[in-house]
């Protein structure tokens, strides 16, 4: 998986309501973002991404910059047979 899956994983293991809206200019990108859907993070990375989210500084002009966590996540994922998500992903209950 690549960090732009990952972060969309995580965003979609939130709530159900929650709608990412990945921007790209480009349709095999687009075909790309949406492996997000084929991945489950477990307890434990949503854990992990989250408290490294927690911990980035709130300011504007990060760019195209990828959290550390998210490109480690990603490599520790690499070759992990995937399992098919959920519709509906159960919400996040590690906080």
């Amino acid at each position: 998986p690549t960090p732009a899956q990952i972060a969309l994983a995580f965003l979609l293991a939130q709530k159900p309501w929650i709608a990412p809206i990945p921007g790209t200019t480009k349709l095999h990108r687009l075909d790309e973002k949406r492996g997000a859907l084929k991945i489950e993070l477990s307890t434990d990375n949503l854990c992990e991404i989250d408290g490294a989210a927690r911990r980035l500084p709130h300011c504007s002009g990060l760019g195209n910059a990828s959290p550390d966590i998210i490109k480690n996540a990603s490599e520790s994922l690499a070759g992990t047979e995937l399992r098919p998500s959920l519709l509906h992903p159960p919400p996040f209950t590690g906080r």
